[in-house]
């Protein structure tokens, strides 16, 4: 299958149409985005925070990397699971008819992103999953000191280390493309 290298947008740019081609991954040197609508007819997605990808059923695998969902909407259909679906580039608007709800989001790379670390510290090498308050949250397994990192199968892990303040900005390694 061909990849597509030409494009209509800019990373930063959101649509009121689909201009891409809904899932069309796009890659920049070793980063990698993907072109999804905002599914929520409420909530716009916030740049640098993070987005879920539902595993609806019925549905095909095309069908699940074109529509991302924030944080904090649960999942009222019938789905087997919710994924992190990466960190948008630009803030995209919730769906409806005069909205800009297509937009590229981040899906694997070094990102700053927004870290909500609750009241304790957070350590490189803590693999990270999105939270209901729109950013990314430690999962509370460190790794010992000066060991390798383990890429979780879907999130990011932390590459600095980040104080109990909360929200803030952190860089992490996205690994949301499956």
């Amino acid at each position: 299958m061909a990849e597509k290298v030409l494009f209509q947008t800019t990373l930063t740019q959101v649509a009121k149409t689909d201009l891409e081609g809904l899932g069309t991954l796009r890659r920049e040197g070793n980063e990698v985005y993907r072109w999804v609508k905002n599914a929520s007819a409420d909530t716009a997605l916030t740049v640098g925070g993070s987005c879920l990808k539902y595993n609806l059923y019925p549905a095909t695998a095309s069908e699940i990397d074109k529509r991302v969902y924030p944080p904090d909407t649960r999942c009222t259909l019938t789905c087997f699971e919710a994924l992190p679906a990466g960190v948008p580039v630009a803030a995209i608007g919730a769906s409806g008819a005069s909205t800009t709800c297509f937009g590229w989001v981040k899906v694997q790379g070094v990102e700053a992103v927004t870290v909500n670390s609750g009241a304790t510290a957070v350590t490189p090498g803590q693999m990270m999953i999105a939270t209901s308050a729109g950013g990314w949250t430690a999962i509370p397994h460190a790794l010992a000191p000066n060991t390798s990192i383990a890429m979780p199968l879907l999130g990011a892990v932390l590459l600095q280390a980040c104080s109990s303040v909360s929200p803030q900005t952190c860089i992490v390694r996205l690994r949301c493309l499956d």
